[in-house]
């Protein structure tokens, strides 16, 4: 563990989620792709768990099998669409936004598919296979990767209010 203490860190060095008169487009493309790359590191995770269960030796379960399926190709859709909206600078006003809404929805999708696929593939699975055991703890870790959902709250409440636009500038969407 790393402790800093006494350490100054100034204002501009500092990002909090705001309007678009106090985040940069730099900053604001950043914490999009970041946002993209992590959720989608995550949703291979736990495509990684559906994969054992589809693998799986055990009598096949195919209505729990459909289910997790059709959640995880949900999963990956909803990201792939707002990757294809920033990629090619459409409904840039409030992408932050949404990016964030869809990531929120994403953690729970996620926790659910692991924690099903877990009990699909059976308790002495779980208990005799480091693999599976591995990826159920893995999988739920997105949701301590920033921004926390407290901090974007505000964001939230400006994005149903019809607040101020978030746009990014188009001449630094990365390509």
């Amino acid at each position: 563990e790393v402790v800093l203490e006494d350490v100054f860190v100034s204002n501009e060095n500092v990002f909090r989620a705001g309007t678009e008169q106090n985040v940069s487009p730099v900053i604001m493309n950043g914490l999009i792709w970041f946002e993209l790359l992590a959720t989608a590191s995550y949703i291979g995770v736990v495509s990684s768990m559906v994969e054992k269960v589809l693998q799986s030796d055990k009598a096949p379960n195919l209505d729990k099998m459909h289910d997790l399926t059709a959640d995880l190709v949900q999963t990956m859709n909803s990201l792939e669409g707002l990757t294809y909206k920033f990629i090619n600078n459409q409904f840039l006003d409030f992408l932050l936004n949404e990016v964030l809404l869809v990531r929120d929805s994403i953690e729970r999708k996620i926790e659910q598919i692991s924690t099903q696929s877990a009990k699909l593939l059976g308790g002495m699975n779980f208990l005799t296979s480091l693999d599976t055991s591995y990826l159920l703890l893995v999988s739920q870790l997105l949701t301590f990767h920033p921004p926390s959902k407290q901090d974007c709250l505000a964001l939230f409440e400006q994005y149903i209010l019809g607040g101020a636009s978030q746009q990014v500038d188009e001449t630094t969407v990365l390509k």
